[in-house]
């Protein structure tokens, strides 16, 4: 009895320790000791870009000063001018603008950069899924990718080796710890980002994402496998952007306003006067393959209230849009000068609050002499600065109001002497309208200075500092010192007869604004966003050396002259005063007379500027 009691008390310790080395063995590929963690998370870095056609700034005044007075042959008769005197505030040599386009309501400097893809970064984004083994897995990691930003999702899949069934879906962010417990063995991880803070795009039961939820998104991507080992197993994501990315950078420092919020952009291709297609398409993801399918063409716009700001100093004037459009290993390609820029609204705040709104569905072309091609991962942008439009009298494009400064946006220096730093300023600006009667201050200006009171005579053409540097300039009056340039502007205007003088009740008030006003041409259609249909030089005199407003009709009895600056001077004949050539014209008890002419005014006069167009498309 005892033996057969031992014998079963020995049987029953064998079935003990059986089941507890079959418990030791599941614990090594239970959930318990089997963890998947994530080490890091980062975006890879993009490919450079190269300019098509760079915007480069004028890095020159355009006003030389000279070292000696040359002799003249002004005699000291004022308003007497001979032929052979002068020497002007001429440019240096051309510098190049980056392609100059026009449409109905605005011109614009527009450039194209696109990406550069070496060898290596091109692997990098075009990489199939990566193997991984535990936590030695090998990654083709370059210096440059950054962690991605603690506040954006994405979403973390895990299948089973057969890609059956799902173990893990949950969307995340870099500072959350997932609780991801697995067998011992082989999975396959999908990581799917758009960049958006809320949530991220799932897939349905055959791995696909659906198109929309990519449309115009930066869509992210990362995958690969991993056999676990018991313990801590690390994934390293790499997230490889998998659209074409195309900046647009709008800029309406040249319209002198920001663009409020309802305006809105497209970026598209065509040619002709209307055609424009969308280049942004979207299609189906296969997170198994890592290929789009099923494409579609995308009508995207992005209001300027989702655009990001460039620069504070000038905040709302310079605005960033980004499109982001669909493309598997085989490019995108937008054929040589078909890019193009819809606005579809664009309005603008003006210096006096009031709203100029341009005519809808504007279409830019953005010229570039070689075919675009969009490719996964790199990132193309389109630098557009639009500029006010000018009237076209004759040959000549006019600005439409006079020259102010405003020493407010003069960024980073606003008190006297105004420090100046190329198209880093937006002090120098055209007025929104002609319909007052009475000029500030700052819309007068001695000769050729770099701010309205300045004394630094004849050494700053004013014009070109207006923003994009060097659009503008100083009417020119043809010198011995500059033989090539031979516009006269002005007496472009003296010789075209289509003018009229008018007398202009402005406002509710008495006052009157008295001008010559020219009809613009005819192969330049109205721009109904601007006031005045026609080109307007209004009378509005000028103010003495001493500051003293003189001949404005509207403050003297109804008489008065009208004075405007060119570029050129001269020193009277047997003297060191130095006089600028100007435009004259006269009111005489409330008529303003037809007849204008040549005249010299000493330069520590203060007239007004009216600006010319100095890159003409």
């Amino acid at each position: 009895m005892k033996l057969f009691i031992s014998i079963i008390g020995l049987f029953f310790s064998i079935f003990l320790l059986s089941c507890s080395s079959k418990d030791e063995k599941q614990d090594e590929i239970s959930n318990g000791n089997t963890r998947i963690k994530i080490k890091s998370i980062n975006v890879a870095e993009e490919a450079a870009v190269s300019e098509l056609n760079p915007i480069q700034d004028d890095d020159e005044d355009g006003l030389s000063k000279l070292g000696s007075s040359r002799k003249s042959s002004i005699n000291a008769q004022a308003g007497v001018l001979l032929t052979d005197g002068s020497s002007d505030l001429q440019g240096r040599s051309e510098e190049s603008f980056g392609e100059m386009v026009a449409s109905t309501d605005f011109d614009a400097l527009v450039s194209v950069a696109i990406p550069i893809v070496d060898s290596v970064k091109r692997s990098h984004y075009l990489a199939s899924a990566k193997e991984a083994v535990a936590s030695k897995r090998i990654v083709n990691k370059l210096a440059a990718d950054v962690p991605i930003n603690s506040s954006i999702k994405f979403r973390l899949i895990i299948y089973n080796e057969n890609r059956t069934q799902q173990l893990f879906n949950k969307v995340l962010s870099r500072n959350e710890e997932p609780d991801i417990a697995l067998d011992i063995g082989t999975f396959h991880w999908f990581a799917i980002s758009t960049q958006e803070t809320g949530t991220a795009p799932d897939v349905n039961s055959s791995g696909v994402i659906n198109r929309d939820d990519l449309a115009n998104k930066d869509f992210m991507f990362d995958s690969g496998s991993i056999s676990t080992v018991e313990g801590d197993n690390f994934l390293e994501i790499i997230f490889l952007r998998q659209m074409a990315a195309v900046d647009v950078s709008l800029n309406t420092r040249g319209l002198f306003g920001p663009m409020q919020g309802t305006s809105s952009i497209s970026i598209g291709s065509g040619t002709g006067a209307t055609a424009f297609t969308s280049i942004i398409r979207t299609g189906n993801f296969n997170i198994f393959n890592g290929v789009f399918s099923d494409f579609s063409t995308v009508n995207t716009s992005v209001l300027a209230s989702a655009m990001s700001v460039v620069d504070t100093r000038w905040g709302n004037a310079e605005k960033l849009a980004t499109f982001y459009t669909a493309a598997n290993a085989v490019a995108v390609t937008i054929p040589v000068n078909n890019l193009r820029l819809r606005l579809n609204s664009l309005s603008i705040t003006l210096d006096d609050n009031s709203t100029r709104t341009f005519a809808a569905n504007a279409l830019l072309s953005i010229p570039h002499t070689t075919a675009l091609s969009l490719t996964k991962g790199t990132r193309s942008r389109a630098n557009v600065r639009l500029i006010e439009s000018g009237i076209r009298v004759g040959n000549y494009n006019w600005a439409r109001t006079n020259l102010i400064f405003d020493a407010s946006k003069n960024y980073g220096s606003t008190t006297v002497p105004y420090a100046y730093t190329m198209n880093e300023t937006d002090a120098y600006r055209l007025r929104p309208n002609n319909n007052y009667t009475s000029p500030s201050d700052n819309e007068y200006w001695f000769h050729g200075v770099p701010w309205p009171t300045s004394t630094e005579y004849r050494t700053v053409d004013a014009c070109r500092r207006i923003f994009p540097s060097g659009t503008w300039r100083l009417p020119n009056v043809p010198s011995a010192d500059n033989p090539t340039d031979t516009d006269h502007h002005f007496n472009a205007l003296i010789n075209n007869l289509v003018r009229t003088p008018a007398k202009n009740q402005i406002g509710t008030t008495t006052a009157y604004r008295y001008s010559i006003s020219w009809t613009r041409s005819t192969s330049q259609a109205q721009n109904t966003a601007y006031p005045d249909a026609n080109f307007v030089l209004p009378v509005y005199g000028y103010r003495t050396s001493a500051g003293v407003v003189t001949q404005n009709p509207a403050l003297v009895s109804s008489s008065g002259q009208m004075h405007y600056w060119s570029n050129s001077w001269f020193t009277e004949q047997g003297s060191t005063y130095l006089h600028g050539l100007s435009l004259r014209g006269t009111v005489t008890n409330g008529t303003t007379s037809n007849t204008l002419s040549m005249s010299s005014n000493p330069a520590s006069n203060r007239l007004p500027i009216r600006c010319v167009r100095r890159v003409v498309n």
